[in-house]
């Protein structure tokens, strides 16, 4: 029962990063007017893999639940 556990742990690290860029970092236009667009993108790819790794860990756990 804990891989269940472990699983929505790992999903609300992919929900929280994606909050947390939305949040913090500034919108496309803005990045672009202000001429920090590539930082902007290297963040969000930074995220895309933080939330890729996430989900591939609960797709892992879940799949694998048989497993003692």
């Amino acid at each position: 029962m804990l891989w269940v556990l472990c699983a929505g742990a790992a999903i609300a690290l992919a929900v929280g990063s994606v909050l947390l860029g939305t949040g913090f970092l500034p919108g496309f236009g803005e990045a672009q007017k202000s001429g920090t667009i590539i930082p902007l993108l290297v963040a969000w790819s930074l995220i895309a893999t933080a939330v890729v790794s996430a989900l591939t860990l609960a797709k892992f756990l879940l799949s694998h639940r048989s497993r003692n």
